[in-house]
């Protein structure tokens, strides 16, 4: 379930609140996490490895790296590239499948997704690093309902029929 996951959500360097600025380029840590790192590409470009598989990210992309997955970086992203990234804990019911079939349950998402011409994407990342670092109550409703409506935005964004249960 998602409110599972998102309890256990969360977000590392918080004196930068999600938001990354790398002004010389650098290279994507070599590392297999516990959790899934969403990466919203602000401004800039950067190729990260999942596995044998590159990923190229651009302005308004979002790169979703499974967790228990191997993921690098090869190359250092351009400078000047701006990302906004929380890391959310695996679910039990999570899995990493290549295949196209649509699961019984939660979202069936590619790792790269374009989301160009869809700003309400950018918004919810920021909203949800928003919450995370502000005490509020009722928060991880709040987390809860935000990042149901990311992964609602994102199968859009795929041209996906939104399959939740």
């Amino acid at each position: 379930m998602i409110a599972d996951a998102l309890l256990q959500l969360r977000i590392l360097q918080e004196n930068q609140r999600g938001k990354l600025y790398y002004a010389q380029g650098c290279l994507h840590p070599d590392r297999v996490m516990q959790e899934h790192d969403f990466v919203y590409m602000l401004n800039g470009q950067w190729e990260i490895f999942q596995g044998r598989e590159a990923f190229f990210m651009e302005n308004d992309d979002v790169l979703i790296l499974h967790a228990g997955q191997h993921h690098f970086g090869v190359r250092d992203c351009l400078p000047g590239t701006q990302t906004i990234y929380f890391h959310i804990g695996a679910g039990h019911k999570d899995t990493f499948q290549c295949g196209k079939e649509t699961p019984s349950e939660g979202a069936l998402l590619p790792p790269l997704i374009h989301c160009g011409g869809r700003p309400r994407v950018k918004l919810l990342f920021q909203e949800l690093v928003s919450i995370w670092h502000e005490p509020a109550p009722r928060r991880d409703r709040k987390l809860d309902t935000l990042f149901e409506l990311l992964l609602l935005e994102l199968e859009e964004c795929c041209g996906q029929e939104a399959h939740f249960h």
